[in-house]
């Protein structure tokens, strides 16, 4: 069984997020009020596309690498002089970095499930000529030939190779703020050894929240209607007042998973990182 460091203890990672929750909280509001806005006038009509993919994707990434740029210096990380502007910069193309390295991961995970499926429905005596179009046909094929057992198998084992990658480049925002440079798979060898609390942090404190974040949503606002206009806008046929509201939920819960994700980073880049040089 992997053994820990002494310094990263699950135990203590709600206190540290409590702290640096306290030692930012102006950048918390600006980050739950910014993001609130720019979340319900992603939902309205009131842009094109383009235009609503800044609103809804780079303006709430902003807000958050300000505030965890902030969280991180409040507990002494970060040395660097060269002024906030730049500085967000390099923790914005950091997490741009590690999403493009994510998207890449799931886009060849995703075509080795296809490949597999496959293989295993010709092995089952299924036609290739008769491959199915659609997702409930594919469904009562993987269930009547039983390749339904070791697809969801394969398919878990995926999502948890997925996983691995993601909490092997946790330190990164960390990493890249202390250091005072981008630092994305620098930081690979210090999580070497460290995946199963890696692992038991992440799905205590960001998953299990992030999936009971979506469980009472729904449950508190139901699925939106929407619309189709002519020209292929959709829009949300619901009132200002309700968008406000159902995005100001999802901002508040996201602040929350924001703060364990800055925890965890943080407490595990001072266990197992390299810090910047002196």
């Amino acid at each position: 069984m992997v053994q820990s460091a002494p310094d990263f203890r699950i135990q203590a990672l709600p206190s540290a997020a409590l702290h640096m929750l306290g030692a930012t909280w102006p950048f918390a509001l600006l980050f739950v009020a910014g993001n609130t806005v720019l979340g319900a006038l992603g939902a309205t009509d009131l842009f094109n596309a383009f235009v609503g993919f800044l609103v809804t994707l780079v303006g709430p990434l902003a807000l958050y690498c300000l505030w965890l740029r902030a969280m991180y210096q409040s507990i002494g990380l970060g040395g660097d002089d060269v002024g906030l502007g730049i500085s967000l910069l390099r923790l914005i193309w950091a997490h741009i970095l590690v999403a493009f390295v994510l998207a890449v991961a799931a886009s060849i995970l995703m075509l080795g499930i296809v490949l597999a499926l496959q293989v295993m429905l010709i092995a089952a005596g299924m036609n290739t000529e008769n491959f199915p179009e659609t997702t409930e046909a594919l469904m009562a094929i993987l269930v009547e030939t039983g390749v339904i057992w070791p697809s969801g198998a394969l398919l878990a084992f995926m999502y948890v190779g997925f996983f691995y990658l993601c909490v092997r480049l946790w330190l990164v925002s960390a990493a890249t703020v202390d250091h005072g440079v981008v630092r994305v798979f620098q930081t690979w060898p210090w999580t070497k050894g460290h995946a199963l609390p890696l692992f038991f942090a992440v799905g205590l404190f960001v998953v299990l929240p992030l999936i009971l974040g979506e469980v009472v949503y729904w449950s508190l606002f139901g699925w939106p209607d929407f619309s189709v206009r002519g020209d292929g806008t959709v829009l949300l046929s619901v009132g200002i007042g309700e968008v406000l509201v159902s995005s100001a939920f999802r901002s508040l819960w996201a602040a929350l998973i924001i703060v364990f994700t800055a925890a965890i980073a943080a407490t595990a880049y001072r266990a197992w990182g390299q810090p910047r040089p002196a």
